[in-house]
């Protein structure tokens, strides 16, 4: 499979075969973050729900906030509606992450802007907590407002 950027708006995709795309399970997540840049920014919150492939949702959802070794810039508490205050006494990503992976188990990994922000923040936040990233690589199916896309291999 290749991936390639056209632009920053859209990417060109060949060489891709999913099969059994309609009896998979699926894990739809999302990261909260103290910013857009996942360099220099944390997660504060993790949201997540299993589905099969007729959006019937499998169990209750993850759901948890995440206190940040950065404090949470006033207009991202806006957007979010997760203030310093929410996340003080909530436990770290290192205190979260084997909650997380366990709620994930196997299923395929569904997010809306994986490949730009919620991927790479999660890489960053293993490395700096030391721990394995989950085993992710070629099973993250990414769904945005300008193209769907698929797995990096």
């Amino acid at each position: 499979m290749n991936i390639s950027n056209i632009s920053n708006e859209e990417y060109e995709l060949s060489g891709l075969t999913i099969k059994g795309l309609m009896n998979q399970q699926y894990c739809v997540f999302d990261f909260e973050g103290t910013g857009i840049d996942h360099h220099l920014d944390h997660i504060t919150q993790i949201g997540a729900l299993k589905m099969d492939a007729r959006g019937i949702q499998e169990e209750e959802p993850f759901v948890t906030l995440v206190r940040s070794p950065k404090p949470i810039p006033e207009h991202i508490a806006e957007l979010t509606g997760i203030t310093n205050e929410a996340i003080h006494e909530a436990p770290d990503f290192a205190q979260v992450y084997e909650a997380f992976t366990q709620f994930i188990g196997e299923q395929i990994l569904v997010t809306q802007a994986g490949y730009e922000y919620d991927i790479p923040l999660l890489r960053k936040e293993c490395e700096l907590a030391g721990l394995p990233r989950i085993g992710y690589e070629g099973h993250v199916h990414e769904h945005s407002s300008r193209a769907c896309r698929y797995p990096l291999n």
